[in-house]
């Protein structure tokens, strides 16, 4: 059975011209946290599930869609679960707010 996750990005006061550019924003500010965020945006590249499947930008939200075979999603999980809560309550802090559901 597959999985699918939907992440959404949003920052206060950004003007991305399209989704391109949101997603680089937002790999650089994973990058630019405190924690080594390497290996969260090369695993996530590094699956079926690394290019999206599905992205778009509706004003200045970037909502990203994975697909991942339950394996997948589980190794990437256990390979990141080390860094995501941190990672993430740097970013918001920061100022993004992220919402990531998986079906």
């Amino acid at each position: 059975m597959a999985k699918t996750q939907t992440i959404t990005f949003k920052k206060a006061g950004t003007s991305w011209a399209n989704d391109d550019e949101a997603r680089a924003a937002m790999i650089t500010a994973i990058d630019a946290t405190s924690f080594s965020t390497d290996d969260l945006v090369t695993l996530a590249q590094s699956t079926n599930s690394g290019t999206p499947s599905a992205s778009s930008l509706d004003g200045q939200t970037y909502t990203e869609v994975r697909t991942f075979t339950d394996d997948e999603y589980t190794a990437y999980k256990n390979d990141i679960s080390s860094l995501e809560t941190d990672v993430q309550a740097a970013l918001e802090a920061a100022g993004w707010e992220i919402t990531d559901t998986v079906e």
